[in-house]
């Protein structure tokens, strides 16, 4: 049973991701393009925090189920999550020591980066509308988000240490 419980608790950064894309699939079309982002608040905070529990081959897998259940051509999400994990990665040094409020800067920061390169493959895929204020909205939504979930991953990260 223990060793149930202990993978479970690693597998938790995967399976906030799978959940955050069927959450997708609740959202209601029209507000779709204004909601926040489930997944990056995610992928950040393992990212920095426990990257060993969320590797990039585990991204790649993740994103093209996340792909697969949201009807997105197979690797939209993939090279997303790919890129700005590998991006975090590289300044994991600097931010695993700093505050909270530093920490959710950076991830407002990292979130702009994301949502660019989101917007830049969408419109390379298919015809996708662009509009200005529904992101800066999803984007308000998505900062607002971090949070919650950095403090359900943090409660979560305390107990896989705890188990190791």
């Amino acid at each position: 049973m223990k060793s149930l419980t202990t993978f479970l608790f690693m597998a938790q950064p995967s399976i906030y991701l799978l959940i955050s894309s069927i959450i997708c699939l609740l959202i209601p079309n029209s507000i779709l393009h204004i909601s926040p982002d489930f997944s990056f608040p995610f992928i950040f905070f393992w990212t920095i925090f426990k990257p060993e529990l969320l590797p990039l081959s585990i991204l790649l897998v993740v994103g093209i189920v996340s792909d697969s259940i949201q009807g997105l051509p197979l690797g939209f999400h993939s090279v997303l999550f790919l890129c700005s994990s590998m991006i975090l990665l590289s300044q994991r040094s600097f931010l695993y020591h700093q505050s909270f409020p530093l920490v959710w800067a950076v991830f407002g920061l990292s979130l702009i980066f994301y949502k660019i390169l989101e917007q830049l493959i969408l419109r390379s895929f298919m015809e996708f509308p662009f509009s200005l204020s529904n992101l800066t909205l999803s984007m308000l939504f998505t900062v607002s988000l971090y949070p919650l979930c950095a403090k359900l991953s943090y409660l979560n990260l305390k107990k896989v240490i705890n188990l190791s």
